[in-house]
């Protein structure tokens, strides 16, 4: 499910089961040495409505996580939180609690969420004028630093520049779909000081970014600054940020970026240049293991004779790239080896697996209901197909929990199981067959008694090497005569397990005694 990134690593767990993460890090971490610069920092908390309570609680663990990562000490580091919608509002400041992270971590848990606009320019003068102040605990030999958390757009620039001009530095986190993200890297210090994310992956970001501008002493800019990674479900998505290349390099050409072989290069979008390439290409390595599957290559930048077009002059950079599809949500990566003149850096992510569910009327799955409401009588087959959309067969997928309520929101204590542990739990429900990447099962629609009016379909997924069949990975059913044909055409392996994990739901409703399927 799931998922992280940053740059040295860049990550998806969404809300939804067809999200990918991505995050793009522009900084350089893993520092060697702590600064002894004392530091003041200012969480300032986009609280609007359309960030939600659940989000903002995201945000409120991330925030503790980072106080937890920092040197907090009187005369050292000192945290200051205000919150802002259309209004904003102090949470703490600098000197409310010196030295006490305890008592910090304690009030941003307690913090109310609000509702309301996005009114970034407020929030940004709110924190230079009224909470960077020595009567709020502002440190004439402390550097200053705001931290900017917000999912909307809002022109701020003027109030940024002033922040900025009395010595700010300000680190520009933009979450989610619906950020202008040109607005937000101009409102941050610099450009390595942007950071572009989502909710569900925020608290692995968050920290890794703060401590290192605060502990090592700034955000060191690199050339992986101008690359994003997308860990998709079966390709690469790799962005590269053209316009400071370009500015850098007077000779720079599009056709001299490639992701690990000469012939996959990338297509042009606007100021991007776009990698969009399956794992099983471009010299794209795997590595299996007991705690996942993680895809390596190397993004490279190399300088070719322009009219022997086979021969390199110069490499400008070579960036490993990876993505870790494993069943973490989170993971990271800090390599950084400088050779002469050449940059190598590990650009990494963590994607997820997903499993999608789809409803049909017949037993051949040949009639997918799709938007239009079908109906079943009580008693009669429902068909399921469990599927996922990667490519790589040497990851398989198996079903290992497949179960109903009355509702989503309904107790557990209503849980009824149709697949348990891999196996038909339910008597009249029956696994028609598994194949590497899809699973189909039926069973007899029902209702429940005391919610007649909908119930609430939901399926786990497990994902293994397709030679691992071990038991969590291929259960021995006891009910064998209830499960169908089973793909083992690979030689068994001593098994290592699950490598990842996905799930997926669905609402049924009743009419008149019919099951009615919304998607």
């Amino acid at each position: 499910m799931l998922n992280i990134c940053f740059v040295k690593f860049l990550f998806s767990v969404p809300d939804s089961v067809t999200t990918e993460e991505t995050a793009t890090v522009p900084f350089k971490t893993g520092c060697q040495s702590v600064t002894s610069s004392p530091a003041d920092v200012i969480f300032v908390v986009d609280e609007s409505g359309s960030v939600g309570s659940t989000n903002f609680d995201r945000t409120r663990a991330s925030i503790v996580d980072t106080i937890r990562h920092l040197d907090i000490r009187k005369d050292f580091i000192r945290i200051g939180v205000m919150t802002f919608d259309d209004t904003s509002r102090t949470v703490f400041n600098l000197n409310t609690y010196p030295g006490n992270p305890n008592s910090m971590v304690n009030r941003v848990m307690s913090m109310p969420y609000s509702s309301g606009g996005t009114d970034i320019a407020d929030a940004l003068s709110h924190a230079c004028s009224s909470m960077f102040t020595s009567v709020n605990g502002d440190r004439s030999n402390a550097t200053n630093y705001l931290v900017l958390l917000t999912d909307g757009q809002s022109q701020a620039q003027q109030e940024a520049d002033r922040c900025k001009a009395g010595g700010t530095k300000i680190i520009s986190v933009g979450i989610g779909d619906s950020i202008n993200e040109q607005v937000l890297r101009n409102l941050a210090y610099n450009y390595d000081y942007y950071l572009s994310t989502n909710y569900s992956d925020i608290a692995g970001f968050l920290p890794k970014l703060v401590t290192t501008a605060v502990n090592c002493g700034g955000l060191e800019s690199t050339n992986a600054k101008h690359i994003t990674v997308n860990c998709q479900h079966s390709s690469w998505y790799v962005k590269v940020h053209l316009p400071p290349l370009e500015q850098q390099y007077s000779d720079f050409k599009e056709s001299d970026v490639y992701l690990g072989s000469h012939s996959c290069t990338g297509t042009r979008s606007g100021d991007y240049l776009i990698f969009n390439e399956d794992y099983t290409t471009c010299g794209t390595n795997k590595i299996a293991s007991a705690n996942g599957v993680i895809y390596t290559n190397t993004l490279v930048y190399a300088v070719h004779d322009p009219n022997q077009p086979y021969i390199v002059h110069e490499y400008r950079f070579r960036l490993s790239v990876e993505c870790d599809m494993s069943k973490q949500e989170s993971g990271e990566n800090n390599i950084n080896n400088i050779h002469g003149n050449l940059e190598q850096q590990t650009i990494s992510g963590v994607g997820h697996f997903v499993v999608q569910l789809k409803f049909f009327s017949d037993s051949n799955f040949q009639h997918e209901f799709n938007g239009f409401p079908p109906s079943y009588m009580v008693g009669q087959n429902v068909y399921v197909k469990a599927t996922t959309p990667i490519h790589d067969y040497n990851v398989k997928m198996r079903l290992s929990n497949c179960y109903t309520k009355p509702s989503k929101s309904a107790s557990d204590s209503y849980i009824y199981y149709l697949i348990r542990n891999g196996c038909p739990a339910e008597p009249n429900a029956f696994i028609t067959s598994k194949t590497t990447h899809e699973t189909r099962f039926h069973f007899q629609d029902f209702e429940y008694a005391f919610h007649p009016d909908s119930m609430y379909v939901h399926c786990n997924a497990t994902f293994c090497h397709s030679n691992d069949y071990s038991s969590d990975c291929e259960p021995r059913c006891s009910n064998r005569k209830r499960v169908g044909s089973i793909d083992q055409d690979d030689e068994p392996i001593e098994g290592v397990g699950p490598i990842g994990y996905a799930e997926d739901e669905a609402t049924v409703l009743f009419r008149k005694g019919k099951l009615v399927y919304q998607i």
